[in-house]
């Protein structure tokens, strides 16, 4: 995540517990982590959050989620809703 975004507010702060509702009805907990909290990490697996995005773009459990793959899927961003101080919305619709 840009430095921008980490210092302005938007996220609870480091390793503070959050929950990233999606567009497709699904949960994700997460924290902010890496240096100066510029990653969104999943708390219990952090390997959830991978497999949701590549659930959504159609790739096998483990494969590389490359940059022909978010073309292809017809994005290669998500919008990010603050509902409240511990809720959050992505919309990673097309």
């Amino acid at each position: 995540m840009p430095s921008d975004i980490c210092r302005s507010g938007f996220f609870p702060e480091l390793k503070t517990v959050f929950t990233i509702m999606t567009d497709d009805d699904k949960q994700l907990i997460c924290v902010r982590a890496q240096q100066n909290g510029k990653g969104l990490h999943t708390t219990l697996n952090n390997a959830l959050m991978g497999q949701y995005f590549r659930f959504r773009l159609g790739l096998k459990n483990g494969e590389k989620i490359t940059l022909k793959h978010l073309m292809k899927y017809g994005r290669t961003d998500v919008d990010l809703y603050k509902i409240d101080e511990e809720t959050y919305l992505m919309d990673f619709s097309v």
